[in-house]
C-alpha cells in the first residue's frame, strides 16, 4: 500500500517561485481575461488565485515526483496540470469545502480526474481526489460570486491522490 502524507509545507524558496509562475501566468492573459478570471478578487491583486493555485500545484508536484509547468500563454489552464490530473485549490476554512470546476473550464477539459487542495498559509492539505466519470455524476451548478462552477463537497471525494506512473494512475492513500 502507497501513503503520502496529506499535508504539505510550502518552503519560502517554492513560496517565491509560486508568486513567480502565478503573477506570469495572470499577466500572460488578455486583460479581459484577467478581469473576468474570477470576479472575487480586487483589480490590484488579480494574480492571486493563479498563486494560489500554483502553490497547491507545486505541493502536488514534490511529493508526485512531477514539474510545475512553467510555460506561460495567453490562455493559460488549457493544459491538464499533470497528465490528466486537475489540481484544484481552495483556501475556505468550513467543513462545506468544495472542489470547484469553471464551467467554462470543464467544457474545455477533460481530464482523468481532480485533486482538492486546501490553502492556509504556507500549509497544503490533499483533500482528496475524484475521476471525471465520478464527477461528471456527482457535480451540481452553483454560482460562487460572478463565476458558475460545477462543484462537489470535498466528504464526496476518495482520500486518495492518483499519480501518472509509467502511463499508469497510481493511487496514493492519504495519511492524515
Amino acid at each position: 500500500m502507497y501513503m503520502i502524507s496529506a499535508k504539505y509545507i510550502l518552503s519560502e524558496s517554492e513560496i517565491k517561485l509560486a508568486e513567480k509562475i502565478g503573477r506570469r501566468r495572470c499577466f500572460s492573459k488578455n486583460r479581459t481575461i484577467v478581469q473576468n478570471d474570477s470576479g472575487y478578487h480586487q483589480e490590484r491583486d488579480r494574480s492571486f488565485p493563479h498563486v494560489i493555485g500554483v502553490k497547491a500545484e507545486i505541493a502536488y508536484a514534490s511529493v508526485a515526483g512531477k514539474t510545475v509547468n512553467q510555460d506561460y500563454f495567453e490562455f493559460t489552464g488549457d493544459q491538464d496540470d499533470f497528465d490528466g490530473i486537475e489540481v484544484k485549490t481552495s483556501t475556505w476554512r468550513g467543513e462545506d469545502i468544495e472542489l470547484k470546476v469553471k464551467v467554462s473550464e470543464y467544457r474545455r477539459k477533460n481530464p482523468i480526474g481532480y485533486v482538492l487542495c486546501r490553502l492556509i498559509g504556507n500549509e497544503v492539505t490533499f483533500m482528496g481526489s475524484i475521476n471525471r466519470k465520478r464527477f461528471d455524476n456527482e457535480k451540481y451548478l452553483r454560482k460562487h460570486k460572478f463565476v458558475e462552477n460545477y462543484c462537489v463537497l470535498a466528504k464526496q471525494l476518495s482520500p486518495k491522490l492518483p499519480v501518472k506512473i509509467d502511463s499508469k494512475i497510481v493511487l496514493f492513500d492519504l495519511k492524515q
